[in-house]
């Protein structure tokens, strides 16, 4: 099974999403989306991530569990198991201590409790210490699992009295870690521990409590981690976003019962279906709505200056002083004056004398000798007569001028806002306004009065528009904060939404990959689940039709389709209890032999409750299965199944557990594989009459050589696999191995090239043995003529060679 991680790129690869979907995906995957976010970048996008950090670990047997104050066992024998294929019955009455080696086992893989976890009683935790143990010593579980390649390991629980919390267990390792193990994964993942307490809570469990056990399974939760990731992820951005949408929506709203130019501006940038934040941000600074509407006209109006009264009266003084001059100077001819000037001035020129007649009217000698003299003094009384009657009329245009200015009306008064249009403020600056068309006389006698008039009025309108402005500006000062904010948190809310929108289209990805993978491998798991269901329901007449993972997440559900002599029906609720015992099996087994977990030992407690005789037999059928390559042990008090596995002749052994004084628990080899032939072999021995001693001889020698193979088999398991050879070579060794004597060297001494040596160490140990051995042999081929004992002798001479080969 490929790594989650793998089929991500893969589909990355032949998808066609953006840069930073992708990103997010992988991100999300490695676990290092937080770190994205902030700007980092994938630190490994190829991490090895998933299913196969379970299926890397070496598989590993069941080899011992070991009890010590826990439960039910105040202090007992250990139980051993064979570390290899094989099915294994734990018996015992109820209350023997059977179900508290399993416990300690799943308190020892997982270092809690089916039993008392989640219950919210706490007398569920207080029962966990066995009240026999004495207070002062601590309280220990422990398993032994022989690992391919490694070789035992022992994993310990241990509390420091039987006072303490039941989760308060401090682990141990007899080598290594847990971490390094690669159990504590796996036993969520692949659990190989169906226990009582579990099996029973079926009938009862929530459709999330059925669908998270399979889902573990099919290494996708790194996926639903991703998943819940780009959920929260998402959340943040997406909360920016919508607030600033909601802001934006909110303040489109409002503003369309605000009257203001800006107001409306602002309400079209916001409706939008991308809001302009450039143009409301314009409007923020003083601009877009012009020099133009009723906020300019207020803005101009509360501008308006009036002439101070100092200087309308400095205007009127020069005016009428301007006036008084040229009245003083009204009689004069400016320009007679200068006309003359100007005649002198040519006839001085022309260098007239005494001798000279007048060039203008021919009079004879005119001019004295001091006519020059008195002629130059005359000009130059002309010329200042002139300019002091020019420069008064100057002043005097000057001073109108200035007079007329001081009356000019400012375009703000002329049309003054909607409100702001008051009749003796209008007359005030009406009367103002002729002033510039007025007369002399009128602009010294009316100016500084009506000046007083007009500038009452202008002030009184100004403060008008002060105050109307100040209004605006007080209604609108709420929305420019909330718009400014709005503004600058725009390139943030847009990158949020992009963000999110990439982080929703990364999960929708994950989440439709997850789906598909989910189909793909819980297929062979449904498929082996409803094989296990057909073989155990026998003669039920419930159907399970399919078995479908639906949902997601904390919502998943397991849906069992079945059906009633072809009725449809619901599955939990026309199940029996030993049915649903049964089912409990269907869905246990897949998860508990998936080829990933590194567990290849399954443990289940009391499987036969409440099953009918015809699903016990089925049980007994699939265990045996089961057990030809995987080690299946199984607790029960229910005498039908190994009933039914003797009266089918399935190989098995039987393991008794007795409980005696003080809760002290025994443990009993009642019955294996080796002795299981050698009493087949007592049975065909006693038959022999009606047999015939030539067919008893060869079916008590057959059943005495399988007896010396289980005995060697198991031999060559126990120490193989301890020294950490894998599982596969070990088999593959056993089954390649030809005859009995080369396996019976294998066995005692480790190699088929001391097979030579088996008939001279026997005969060394007894005669007889080398002639047991011999007619083990020969007899199961036809004939045991080379013995010269009985068929009972033969017997107990291939139980003295099985215990020399295990010795």
């Amino acid at each position: 099974m490929s790594t989650i991680l793998d089929a991500v790129i893969t589909a990355l690869e032949a998808g066609s999403l953006g840069d930073d979907v992708q990103t997010y995906a992988l991100a999300a995957c490695t676990g290092e989306l937080s770190d994205v976010l902030e700007g980092s970048t994938v630190s490994d996008p190829r991490r090895r991530v998933g299913i196969t950090d379970i299926a890397g670990a070496a598989p590993a047997w069941l080899s011992a569990i070991r009890v010590e104050g826990f439960r039910g066992i105040a202090s007992g024998d250990t139980l051993n198991l064979d570390p290899g294929p094989g099915l294994t019955l734990v018996v015992g009455r109820n209350g023997c201590g059977k179900s508290s080696y399993v416990e300690a086992l799943e308190v020892a893989l997982s270092g809690s409790s089916v039993r008392w976890s989640g219950r919210k009683h706490s007398d569920w935790k207080k029962g966990w210490a066995n009240l026999h143990h004495p207070a002062s010593k601590p309280v220990r579980v422990s398993a032994t699992l022989t690992r391919d390649g490694v070789g035992p390991v022992t994993v310990t629980r241990t509390w420091t009295s039987i006072a303490a919390e039941a989760d308060s267990a401090v682990a141990s390792l007899s080598s290594g870690t847990l971490a390094e193990t690669g159990w504590e994964d796996a036993v969520q993942a692949t659990p190989p521990i169906l226990s009582y307490s579990e099996l029973g809570k079926i009938a009862d469990a929530r459709p999330i409590d059925l669908y998270t056990p399979l889902y573990r399974i099919l290494g996708l939760e790194r996926l639903t981690e991703a998943l819940e990731a780009l959920l929260a992820a998402k959340k943040a951005p997406e909360k920016l976003a919508k607030d600033w949408k909601t802001e934006a929506k909110a303040l489109a709203a409002e503003l369309t019962d605000v009257d203001d130019p800006r107001a409306e501006v602002c309400r079209e940038a916001l409706a939008k279906r991308a809001p302009d934040t450039d143009a409301i941000e314009t409007v923020l600074l003083g601009g877009a709505t012009g020099d133009e509407g009723p906020l300019a006209a207020l803005r101009a109006l509360a501008g308006v200056r009036v002439p101070t009264p100092e200087r309308v009266v400095e205007v009127t003084r020069d005016l009428a002083a301007a006036l008084q001059t040229c009245a003083a100077l009204s009689a004069t001819d400016t320009k007679r004056l200068h006309q003359t000037a100007e005649l002198l001035e040519q006839a001085l020129a022309m260098g007239l004398g005494p001798e000279d007649d007048c060039p203008l009217c021919g009079t004879e000698t005119p001019f004295s000798a001091d006519w020059d003299a008195r002629a130059t003094e005359t000009v130059t009384s002309l010329r200042t007569r002139s300019a002091e009657a020019s420069a008064a009329e100057r002043a005097l245009q000057e001073a109108r001028r200035q007079a007329q200015r001081l009356a000019t009306i400012p375009p703000a008064l002329r049309a003054p806002p909607e409100g702001m249009e008051l009749p003796d403020i209008a007359e005030a600056v009406a009367l103002w306004s002729q002033m510039a068309e007025a007369g002399d006389a009128t602009l010294v006698a009316e100016l500084r009065d009506t000046h007083a008039l007009y500038a009452e009025a202008v002030e009184r309108l100004s403060a008008a528009a002060t105050t109307a402005l100040a209004e605006a500006q007080d209604r609108w000062r709420p929305f420019h904060h909330r718009l400014s904010a709005l503004v600058e948190q725009a390139d943030a809310a847009a990158a949020a939404a992009a963000q999110a929108k990439s982080l929703v289209a990364a999960r929708k990805f994950l989440a439709d990959l997850t789906k598909t993978l989910r189909e793909q491998r819980f297929a062979p798991i449904r498929d082996r689940a409803q094989q296990v269901w057909a073989r155990l329901r026998q003669s039920s007449s419930v159907s399970i039709d399919d078995i479908r993972l639906g949902g997601s997440g904390k919502r998943g559900t397991l849906d069992l389709v079945a059906s009633v002599d072809g009725t449809d029906a619901p599955a939990l609720g026309v199940l029996s209890q030993g049915e649903l015992n049964a089912l409990g099996l269907a869905l246990f087994l897949p998860r508990a032999t998936s080829p990933e977990s590194p567990f290849r030992f399954v443990v289940i407690d009391d499987p036969v409750q409440a099953m009918d005789s015809h699903k016990v037999d089925g049980l007994a059928l699939l265990l045996a299965e089961l057990a030809q390559d995987r080690q299946v042990v199984v607790f029960t008090h229910d005498p039908r199944l190994p009933a039914a596995v003797s009266r089918m002749q399935l190989d098995a052994k039987v393991i008794e557990v007795r409980r005696g004084e003080r809760s002290h628990v025994g443990v009993h080899v009642r019955q294996e594989p080796v002795r299981r032939y050698l009493a087949d072999a007592h049975k065909a021995a006693r038959a022999s009459t009606e047999l015939g001693d030539r067919v008893a001889g060869v079916l008590v020698a057959g059943h005495c050589r399988s007896a010396l193979e289980a005995a060697s088999t198991r031999v060559l398991r126990g120490r193989r696999l301890a020294s950490g050879e894998p599982h596969a070579e070990v088999e593959a060794l056993i089954r390649d191995t030809r005859g009995l004597q080369s396996l019976v060297a294998l066995a005692k001494y480790d190699g088929t090239h001391q097979a030579n040596k088996i008939f001279g160490a026997l005969n060394n140990q007894s005669p007889r043995l080398a002639d047991a051995f011999r007619a083990m042999k020969e007899g199961a081929h036809g004939s045991t003529q080379g013995y010269s004992h009985s068929l009972l002798d033969l017997i107990r001479d291939t139980e003295r060679i099985c215990h020399w080969v295990q010795a």
